[in-house]
C-alpha cells in the first residue's frame, strides 16, 4: 500500500491517560496501521454504579476504591451527581488494577453494574461487557 504524502514525517502515540480502550482510532485509520488488544497483563475491573441523588452513591464508590487501594491495586474513579439535589440520576465509574489510567470506563465495557434503583439499573444496563454482572 503506498503511504500517503508526508506521513512518513508523523509518529502517534497514545495519552493512556485520556484512552478509554474504545478502539474508534482503529476503526478510522485510514490504513490499518493500527490494532486494537486485549491486554492480559493488567487485568482491569470496570464498575459502573447507577443510582438516584441522596442513595449514597458516593459513598459507595468511595468505599470500593479504599478497599482496593488497601488490597494494592490501582484505583480510578469518577461520579457524576449534577442532579442529586433533586433525586435525578448518578452514576459513578469505577476501574481496578494493577495500572489504571483512566477512570472512564469504555462503551459495553463493564464488568460489573451495581443498581441502586432498578430503573436505573436498566437506563446503565447496555453499558454492561456480554459477560458483565447485574446486580
Amino acid at each position: 500500500m503506498k503511504a500517503y504524502e508526508g506521513y512518513d514525517k508523523l509518529k502517534s502515540s497514545i495519552n493512556k491517560d485520556m484512552c478509554v480502550g474504545c478502539s474508534v482510532c482503529a476503526q478510522v485509520c485510514p490504513v490499518n496501521a493500527i490494532k486494537p488488544y486485549e491486554e492480559e497483563a493488567n487485568m482491569t475491573n470496570n464498575i459502573v454504579i447507577a443510582g438516584v441523588g441522596g442513595q449514597g452513591l458516593v459513598l459507595t464508590t468511595k468505599l470500593i476504591c479504599d478497599a482496593a487501594i488497601r488490597a494494592g491495586l490501582d484505583v480510578k474513579s469518577n461520579d457524576v451527581i449534577g442532579l442529586s439535589q433533586r433525586g435525578g440520576k448518578v452514576w459513578g465509574s469505577i476501574r481496578i488494577g494493577e495500572e489504571v489510567y483512566s477512570p472512564n470506563v469504555p462503551p459495553k465495557g463493564a464488568d460489573f453494574l451495581l443498581a441502586l434503583e432498578p430503573l436505573e439499573g436498566l437506563r446503565y444496563k447496555r453499558s454492561l461487557k456480554d459477560s458483565g454482572k447485574f446486580s
